[in-house]
């Protein structure tokens, strides 16, 4: 996921350095590992579930079945629907603060497994703070484990066997000398069990989204801004990709899988078709304007893809198109007010307005179920 403010300093730090005639930029290749440790939960979490704070600011929130789960600029909550009671709430112990002295945490993805038992939560509180990850059972809350990375992670995504899990971060600016600025970023693999370092891939390119295919064999990496391709590569060889997929400087913005010969990303000006085996064997299956916020997404339960795109911009409301296999137009609907935040968990896409209302869609039925304001969300 990429941050209006990642982009700006990003874009600051290249442009300054292309204004300067003798400076040079040079991507290296690191192993991730010097960056990731395994931590204690009880370093950044506390357990205050049976006093819990009134909720401030919402950064992200997933609706399940019976419970949502709501990442807040204080804490994460987990809140039974019907009763709007906290089942759990572990408040952030992070030495980032406001002006008031109350931490802060600015940014919080919610990603879930194949099956919504488990939910990887990853957290920022800047440009160039630790994130924190940690993994919480659904069913039992409690934190499996908790890892630290020290830069900004912005994508991640669980395997369909829920084993593993692949990280991927966008570039930070590790060390200056002289004229030379020397950036990285990495793409790897963590044990979902307990959240050890299992490997990584010979990518020093940022990345804007991940996705497994089907059987969990291939990984799909979009690369994030200023590059333009997707990398695919063999899940059991992490030095060399098995191709790069790009059509001239069109810019992509997420990908999913259809089977195992084949994906679609969605781009710039519309949805394209690759062929793993062969990277110049492509089509454009749909042509129009999707903003970079857009996003694709795999419905199992009726066979379809949704592509959620914002036409008009993030500040105004999306909209919706469902396609069949055939990648016909099924159903298309908008939406009446802003969503941005998106979270999705295979029943429902969760967004957040402005003015701190939750929207919840839910896929099977096809319309907005659940409109609350924030304030709303706990009793």
């Amino acid at each position: 996921m990429r941050t209006l403010v990642s982009m700006i300093i990003l874009a600051c730090m290249f442009l300054y350095s292309c204004t300067r005639t003798q400076k040079e930029n040079t991507i290296h290749l690191i192993s991730p590992l010097e960056n990731y440790t395994l931590g204690k939960a009880e370093s950044y979490l506390v357990d205050k579930t049976d006093k819990p704070d009134k909720i401030d600011k919402v950064t992200a929130i997933s609706y399940f079945e019976t419970q949502c789960v709501v990442a807040s600029e204080s804490g994460i909550y987990i809140i039974d629907i019907e009763t709007r009671k906290a089942k759990k709430y572990y408040k952030f112990r992070f030495n980032t603060q406001d002006s008031t002295g109350k931490t802060v945490v600015q940014w919080s993805s919610l990603i879930p497994n194949s099956d919504n038992s488990k939910l990887l939560i990853t957290t920022s509180s800047g440009q160039s703070s630790t994130a924190v990850l940690f993994q919480i059972d659904l069913t039992s809350l409690k934190i499996d484990w908790l890892s630290e990375y020290k830069y900004p992670i912005v994508a991640s995504r669980y395997s369909h066997n829920n084993n593993q899990i692949a990280v991927g971060t966008i570039y930070h600016q590790k060390e200056t000398s002289g004229d030379s600025a020397v950036y990285h970023a990495s793409l790897f693999l963590v044990n979902s069990n307990d959240g050890s370092f299992k490997n990584y891939f010979q990518q020093g390119e940022s990345v804007e989204a991940i996705k497994f295919n089907h059987i969990d064999e291939v990984l799909f990496a979009v690369l994030g801004w200023p590059h333009v391709d997707t990398y695919v590569w063999d899940v059991h060889n992490t030095k060399s990709t098995k191709g790069v997929y790009g059509k001239d400087y069109t810019a992509y913005y997420d990908v999913t899988p259809i089977d195992n010969n084949t994906f679609v990303t969605i781009g710039a000006d519309g949805i394209y078709k690759w062929n793993i085996n062969d990277p110049d064997n492509y089509a454009l299956l749909a042509g129009f304007y999707i903003n970079s916020s857009g996003r694709i997404y795999e419905v199992k339960e009726l066979t379809q893809k949704i592509v959620l795109n914002y036409t008009e911009g993030t500040i105004n409301p999306p909209s919706i198109q469902f396609y069949n296999k055939q990648w016909k137009v099924t159903d298309s609907l908008s939406f009446d007010s802003p969503m941005n935040h998106l979270t999705y968990n295979g029943i429902t896409i969760t967004g957040i307005c402005e003015s701190d209302t939750v929207v919840v869609f839910t896929v099977a039925e096809k319309k907005i179920t659940t409109k609350i304001h924030k304030s709303e969300l706990l009793r």
